[in-house]
């Protein structure tokens, strides 16, 4: 029996605590100047393969002519949609490109997928969810569970979290617009959701990219301003706050951190603020490591289109280890102490056509020891996790606007245009980055 969930902003309260300074040392990164220029190939239906001039191999897949958010990976295949206006979902070879399936999406607009298990989700723009078999393509279960679905879901133990609206909008902000949906997936039968569906609640605006999976609760933040923690057996608030909140958040232990955009008489900062993840009380009285950007995060519009308002949108998400916070707002790619919040170090990117507006750089994933990025401007970017030093670089003619994922030694990008790229880096320590987000979670920290 689905349980209905009702609560008012009033009923989740926190409270804010001291927060701590911060050091400074920026260097700068020219990219252009230290990648090694690959001109990929073009594509259609099946993979082409490139090499590139320092011996390196890899592959583009074209799908469409759209923007590609963050693909998935899963036992040795890519997983991915194609783009906002696109009925297309393919499962590919990942070490060939080679098609494995191709599918017709019930609606247009597949999200980032998540996978894990013998299930393999994602929404559709307009206005299904739809679950698939992993392994075949083969659809497993779908349904209109809302209007616009601008966000991904994100698997969460048993649950499959899925954030929706409700068809009926009389008010824009009304708090019953916007919902969470739990399916308990070993209750979800094929084509039959009826027992699966364990709870469905009230939130008030859409979801910043996905919700984030942690312990017992997930947290998400919304285009309106608020950030949540909910539990994943019940879809219970256990708190709720406001705030310029620009990316979803990350947890760290005890800790969940956030990017959040304040304006001040010299321009607009993004920074860090961190909270405690159990009741939520604010650690930090100013941002942590905040960073110059020439534009204000807009929420309410992806790649140009404004009805898609999140649908591809990320912000500068933080990436984690135990003990370090990696983002990226603007051109800038900062590194922060995880338990003090002092800044590690700090690299300016720039080079050919990167200036500092958001989304200039994607959202960094995390191998054991290094960073890997790419750019606006095509660059792929590998940086020691220690000290930012550059370890590898390349320049493809493609715009790169997805968090990479990274499997097997290799480094997969949704591109600008349409395309699914990987490049075999040869470094057994680009792996173990599957999602965006990192996992099936949305919250990988090592």
């Amino acid at each position: 029996m689905m349980t209905q969930i009702r609560w008012t902003l009033a009923a989740c309260v926190v409270m804010a605590a001291a927060g701590v300074g911060y050091g400074d040392d920026t260097k700068t990164l020219e990219a252009s100047a230290k990648a090694v220029s690959v001109t990929l190939p073009g594509a259609g239906n099946e993979a082409a393969t490139f090499k590139t001039a320092d011996g390196k191999e890899g592959w583009v897949r074209k799908i469409s002519d759209e923007a590609i958010p963050t693909p998935a990976y899963f036992k040795g295949k890519i997983y991915s949609g194609g783009g906002y206006s696109s009925r297309t979902f393919v499962a590919l070879n990942a070490d060939s490109g080679k098609t494995v399936w191709t599918k017709q999406t019930v609606d247009n607009g597949p999200t980032s997928p998540v996978v894990e298990g013998k299930f393999l989700a994602y929404n559709d723009e307009s206005c299904d969810s739809e679950v698939r078999d992993p392994d075949t393509g083969d659809l497993y279960w779908n349904e209109v569970t809302g209007g616009t679905l601008l966000t991904t879901p994100t698997i969460a133990g048993n649950a499959l979290i899925i954030p929706h609206p409700i068809m009926q909008r009389s008010s824009p902000m009304a708090d019953n617009h916007f919902r969470m949906l739990g399916l308990i997936l070993d209750r979800l039968k094929k084509g039959d959701a009826k027992d699966a569906k364990g709870w469905d609640a009230d939130s008030t605006s859409d979801v910043l990219t996905a919700p984030i999976a942690a312990g017992e609760r997930f947290y998400f933040t919304s285009t309106d301003g608020h950030m949540f923690a909910m539990k994943v057996a019940t879809g219970g608030c256990e708190w709720l706050m406001q705030g310029k909140f620009t990316s979803a958040p990350t947890i760290i232990g005890d800790t969940l951190a956030v990017t959040t955009e304040e304006k001040t008489l010299t321009g607009i900062k993004v920074g860090i603020l961190r909270y405690d993840a159990g009741d939520g009380t604010l650690r930090d009285a100013k941002q942590l490591a905040p960073t110059s950007v020439s534009a204000s995060a807009n929420l309410g519009q992806g790649q140009g289109r404004m009805v898609s308002a999140p649908w591809d949108y990320q912000g500068p998400k933080i990436a984690a280890t135990k003990t370090r916070m990696f983002n990226a707002p603007g051109n800038t790619i900062n590194a922060v102490a995880v338990e003090d919040g002092k800044v590690a170090w700090r690299v300016e990117v720039v080079g050919g056509t990167l200036n500092n507006t958001p989304g200039s750089l994607t959202p960094p994933a995390l191998g054991k020891e290094n960073l890997y990025i790419g750019t606006s401007a095509g660059h792929i970017l590998v940086l020691k996790q220690s000290d930012g030093s550059l370890v590898q670089a390349y320049r493809v003619n493609h715009k790169l606007i997805s968090q990479p994922i990274l499997a097997d030694g290799n480094i997969y990008f949704g591109t600008g245009n349409g395309a699914v790229l990987c490049l075999k880096l040869g470094n057994k320590d680009a792996d173990g980055w599957t999602h965006w987000g990192g996992n099936a979670q949305r919250n990988k920290v090592d």
